[in-house]
């Protein structure tokens, strides 16, 4: 499931000591939390494939540290009439990569309850970050481990991808109550947790087709300082300071709920701000 083609010859293979030395140049440190944000394929070969890169992100914050990866099971079908099905023990990640994969298959591995924008965690603080995901307002609102990241001063790391798969910048939508991103009307979700117990609660979903542009502050998150970048393997690669990047962004959302969209997009006059 998660093999890759063939390198060219003579390429040399990224291996879990290149992953961690090049991260720890970066500036993630042993006690971090991080969300990470991945692709494999920009890494190069990668010996072990998408393990070796789920360990070397744990090796580098460990032994105290906390690592997030997405395990997304969202998709535009999803809505207030059609609400999501999720068993946290089986439901794959969706369109988010191999690593988060991965990640999830771990037997360490702690999942999140919230049906469409789950985590998976490791770590310190794992049983907080997730706790209580299942009961936020919104996907990604108040309390959820994207929150919670800003508030445990935590790291933002896109290994290979950049600010267009950054989901913190879903959360400061809703934080903002922005009037394109959420869908009005709520759904009743059907969860079954860890020990086979399901669960219906209610849920408000994202609503798909607006398009964004979150490279659009790339430049200004460096030159602020709120970003730093470098190269994991061949892996152009950021790390985000949460708290800062969610103070910066806010401030604009306040300024022109429009701020993450492309400039010249025009938002359909049928929206209406969300419920």
């Amino acid at each position: 499931m998660f093999s890759m083609p063939n390198p060219p010859p003579d390429t040399p293979a990224i291996n879990r000591r290149r992953i961690v030395a090049d991260l720890r140049a970066l500036g993630l440190e042993p006690g971090d939390a991080v969300l990470a944000h991945t692709s494999l394929r920009s890494l190069g070969h990668v010996e072990g494939g998408a393990e070796t890169v789920v360990q070397g992100i744990i090796e580098v914050v460990a032994p105290d540290g906390t690592i997030l990866f997405p395990a997304h099971t969202g998709h535009p079908g999803i809505n207030p009439e059609n609400p999501p099905v999720f068993d946290v023990r089986t439901s794959p990640t969706l369109n988010i990569g191999v690593v988060p994969e991965a990640a999830r298959l771990r037997p360490d591995a702690r999942r999140s309850l919230q049906p469409t924008h789950s985590v998976t965690a490791f770590g310190g603080q794992a049983e907080w970050f997730i706790e209580g995901h299942e009961f936020c307002d919104t996907p990604c609102g108040y309390n959820s481990p994207y929150e919670k990241l800003k508030r445990a001063g935590g790291k933002i790391l896109l290994l290979g991808c950049d600010h267009e798969s950054n989901t913190t910048l879903h959360a400061l939508e809703e934080a903002a109550n922005v009037p394109y991103h959420m869908l009005t009307g709520v759904g009743t979700m059907k969860i079954t947790d860890a020990n086979g117990v399901e669960r219906q609660l209610p849920g408000r979903f994202h609503r798909w087709g607006v398009p964004r542009h979150f490279m659009r502050w790339d430049a200004e998150f460096t030159r602020l300082g709120i970003q730093r970048t470098g190269r994991v393997g061949n892996a152009e690669t950021r790390l985000v300071d949460a708290a800062a990047m969610w103070e910066y962004v806010l401030e604009l959302l306040k300024n022109d709920p429009c701020a993450l969209l492309p400039e010249d997009y025009v938002l359909p006059k049928n929206l209406g701000r969300p419920g």
